[in-house]
């Protein structure tokens, strides 16, 4: 079985009701069924019925709150590729705009099925697609993610191949869409299959190293929300702990051990506005020590891909970086 959640169509309409109240449940149900019949026969390599990878490349897209169109797209985008169904078919039954999505999904598909393309080229393409619809470059990176989860089951040369290719080109695209999430999803997911002994030996670390720090964590965040609620701010507070590759990366740039970085836990705040995330450092700033030269204001300057917040390391509880 697949290490992935076994997602099936309630789940998918589900999470997108809950993020998108305009859903429409009918057509993706209708959509489900069309594909479940296309690919009937067909299984994946983990000997799972086909019909398993769109529906979690659905629920990825209806986690991200997209709309009813790309969901029933995210369903279909291989049957053309793979079955008998024709661009006419996915039109006359779901209309032009699940039929365009399909349709460019497919093209990217087979247009790289050549893992040895140049990578210029590749990203042309992704260009071009987006250009016309941003959607189907979404729905694409989803497509990855889920493919990137279930690597196992394929022969070790093509682990490689697929991994690298996510890292080289996949993952920029999703850094310049703004999609750090997504980003931070395919890269670790390359990285366990591209350097495996590394992504092993730095997730047992980091888990040893969150037990030991948890208790402080949990102290200092609950500190935090004390803070915010006496201020009467309303703001989601979290630890979270720094992705993996992200340390393999810092380790090999910077020929540093694991213990050596600051930022292997954080505190994330996230609030409705940008006022309150001034308020919030304001009150940050009183109760905790800043570390010099840590603090970034991506608020009055965002980064390219527009990603807005602040940045800055604190000492919290026992001392502890935050």
């Amino acid at each position: 079985m697949s290490n992935t959640k076994d997602i099936n169509i309630k789940d998918v309409i589900s999470i997108a009701k809950f993020r998108n109240k305009n859903i429409n449940k009918n057509k993706i149900v209708s959509a489900y069924e069309y594909a479940s019949f296309m690919h009937k026969d067909q299984k994946r390599k983990s000997g799972e019925a086909y019909i398993i990878h769109p529906l979690n490349v659905a629920y990825i897209l209806a986690g991200l709150g997209l709309d009813t169109t790309t969901i029933c797209a995210a369903i279909l985008h291989d049957v053309v590729e793979d079955t008998d169904a024709t661009y006419e078919d996915i039109n006359n039954k779901f209309g032009k705009d699940v039929a365009e999505l399909v349709e460019g999904v497919t093209k990217l598909s087979i247009l790289f099925k050549t893992v040895e393309e140049r990578q210029a080229e590749n990203y042309k393409k992704m260009f071009i697609a987006m250009e016309k619809d941003i959607r189907v470059i979404i729905l694409k990176l989803a497509d990855r993610l889920h493919n990137v989860r279930t690597l196992e089951y394929l022969k070790r040369d093509r682990q490689i191949a697929i991994s690298r290719e996510t890292i080289e080109l996949y993952v920029p695209i999703a850094h310049k869409l703004g999609m750090y999430d997504m980003k931070m999803k395919l890269q670790d997911g390359a990285f366990k299959y591209l350097y495996p002994e590394d992504y092993k030996n730095i997730k047992t670390e980091l888990k040893e190293r969150l037990y030991e720090n948890l208790t402080y964590l949990e102290k200092t965040r609950k500190r935090i929300i004390l803070e915010l609620n006496r201020q009467r701010i309303f703001a989601n507070v979290k630890i979270e702990t720094k992705h993996l590759f992200n340390i393999y990366k810092k380790i090999i740039e910077k020929n540093i051990k694991l213990n050596e970085i600051k930022d292997l836990f954080s505190i994330k705040i996230v609030t409705k506005g940008k006022a309150e995330c001034y308020r919030i450092l304001g009150i940050l700033n009183t109760i905790y020590n800043i570390i010099p030269g840590s603090f970034k204001d991506y608020i009055a300057t965002p980064r390219n891909n527009m990603y807005q917040a602040i940045h800055e390391i604190l000492l919290g509880e026992n001392r502890s970086y935050v």
